[in-house]
């Protein structure tokens, strides 16, 4: 065993000092400067029953920055939450109701207004490729990008 200048429990205070993390997170974190797993687990148990770590929020805060800040869709905001340590089951949950509240088909119209450029087949195929790694569904890909070449091309939408 290892000494340490401080306590597991201040140690975690200082990694949350920094920014929200998720339990498994701060968890692993303690566990990396070498305090007893059992010790990080009873001070992230005590810090998530006084609210200082809460996986749900930070999934939340996350997935809605990911999703309307930066225009991801929500098969690579899913991946992001479950690698940030917030559980399967709670990451899929908040992924629904983030995009209940910003659409997919809204998020990936704003990609394409963004980056635009739908002139020719490359720049097409290029656009497609981005939405396809920003992480939003082939159908998704393909309503949003036959609609914007349909208004490329001068037609009317009802």
């Amino acid at each position: 065993m290892t000494s340490h200048p401080m306590t597991p429990r201040s140690a975690a205070l200082n990694v949350l000092a920094r920014r929200n993390r998720t339990a498994h997170d701060v968890a692993t974190r303690l566990v990396r400067k070498g305090y007893e797993a059992g010790d990080a687990a009873g001070v992230v148990a005590d810090l998530t029953c006084v609210g200082l770590i809460n996986d749900e929020a930070f999934g939340r805060a996350r997935a809605r920055a990911r999703a309307e800040g930066r225009l991801l869709g929500p098969r690579v905001v899913l991946a992001d939450l479950i690698h940030q340590g917030v559980p399967r089951e709670l990451a899929a949950s908040i992924v629904r109701e983030v995009y209940a509240e910003f659409p997919e088909r809204m998020l990936a119209g704003r990609v394409i207004a963004r980056f635009g450029g739908l002139g020719d087949r490359a720049a097409r195929r290029r656009l497609h490729d981005r939405l396809a790694r920003r992480g939003f569904s082939t159908d998704v890909i393909r309503d949003v990008m036959a609609h914007a070449i349909h208004d490329d091309e001068g037609g009317q939408w009802d």
